[in-house]
């Protein structure tokens, strides 16, 4: 599927950044006692495995809005480290989800059905269509994230997977999120090179499902989160995960930046008239564009994992422009290079416009991004 902003950052979590999240109420419910390994297990195992809900992703991480509308729905990851964003997600099961973006006056969708995978933006009127491999580790850059990857279970999950050696799990006081009583799980990375001081996650004291994830650097405030405001375990409609092409909107079977004629439809669509009346879309057909069809990659593992944004149109030096791209950063040596230094996520941005971007030290990422290949 297109790699979209959302997708990267969750693509991150797997070095402990994490997406973000919804409000929790200052009670702290009573709730049976449950050690972390218990909590752990209950998240592995829990059978909800649909559900419906309103979600908000907040970042803040100390920087200035970057170029963009910040009012539009975009999945250009620019949205998504600054500022509020509101989402609904629908789950219908592991192979159908659709998460809708919702900006003042615009939407942009992504909806997995099966293998098929459709984005739109409403701004734009643009559509993408892609479908999946049957074996996801001969997918482009291996593990290619879903849309259902901006839920809370989602990056929880993510999360989860960095349990080990390198890790202290706790619990922390219960917590109230989207009305429903939680317990919390707190994380927290032992290896110095990390810039994660925790992440705690709210796990819905019935269905054990994630509802809220919270990143914290060294502010006592969360740099990162993503949770429910609302959330109902019903099955959505089948119907839900149909997707309809709006009349007039531009196709494309590349969701890299190939751009067919608008009328074109790609199999298994037709024309309507809304997004709102016939059901969901996705992202921007050209958010990921970078030159030969390159894409975003996780490298390392755990709390010290570092995503690589090739470059092209949508890298972080494009995006800042260069007198933006000056104030905001320092020079890294003599080698050309540029570092963006926040309250939890750095980024290397190097004279051939590849980017490293991860939540880890900078000396750690300076390192990486030096001795990687192109």
């Amino acid at each position: 599927m297109a790699w979209a902003a959302p997708v990267l950052v969750a693509a991150a979590v797997v070095a402990g950044v994490v997406l973000t999240t919804a409000f929790a109420s200052g009670a702290s419910p009573t709730l049976p006692s449950r050690t972390a390994a218990q909590l752990i297990a209950a998240v592995l195992r829990s059978d909800a495995t649909t559900l419906s809900g309103e979600v908000q992703e907040t970042a803040n991480l100390g920087v200035p809005s970057l170029p963009g509308d910040q009012s539009g729905a975009s999945l250009s990851w620019q949205t998504f480290i600054t500022g509020t964003h509101s989402a609904r997600v629908w789950v219908g099961g592991p192979d159908k989800q659709r998460v809708a973006l919702l900006g003042e006056l615009s939407e942009a969708d992504v909806v997995r059905n099966g293998a098929d995978v459709w984005t739109y933006t409403s701004d734009t009127n643009t559509v993408t269509h892609s479908t999946l491999p049957n074996d996801k580790n001969n997918r482009p850059g291996g593990e290619t994230p879903s849309a259902s990857d901006v839920t809370p279970a989602a990056v929880a999950a993510r999360v989860l997977k960095a349990v080990g050696p390198s890790t202290a799990v706790t619990v922390d006081p219960s917590t109230m999120v989207a009305n429903r009583a939680a317990y919390t799980l707190a994380i927290s990375p032992r290896d110095a090179n990390s810039t994660v001081r925790k992440v705690t996650i709210a796990i819905d004291a019935k269905k054990y499902v994630p509802l809220q994830v919270q990143v914290f650097g060294s502010s006592s405030t969360p740099a990162f989160q993503t949770g429910f405001t609302s959330i109902s375990f019903g099955k959505p409609s089948a119907s839900t995960f149909t997707f309809h092409t709006p009349a007039g909107a531009t196709v494309s079977n590349d969701p890299f930046g190939t751009t067919s004629q608008p009328g074109d439809r790609p199999r298994g669509s037709h024309s309507d008239k809304s997004t709102t009346e016939s059901g969901p879309a996705g992202t921007s057909g050209n958010s990921s564009a970078a030159p030969g069809g390159a894409q975003p990659k996780v490298l390392g593992q755990d709390w010290t994992s570092v995503v690589e944004v090739p470059a092209g149109s949508q890298g972080l030096g494009s995006a800042l422009g260069g007198s933006t791209l000056n104030e905001l950063t320092t020079p890294v040596g003599n080698s050309g290079a540029r570092l963006l230094h926040t309250a939890l996520l750095n980024a290397v941005i190097l004279a051939d416009g590849r980017t490293f971007i991860g939540a880890v030290q900078p000396a750690l990422l300076e390192h990486i991004a030096a001795t990687t290949p192109n």
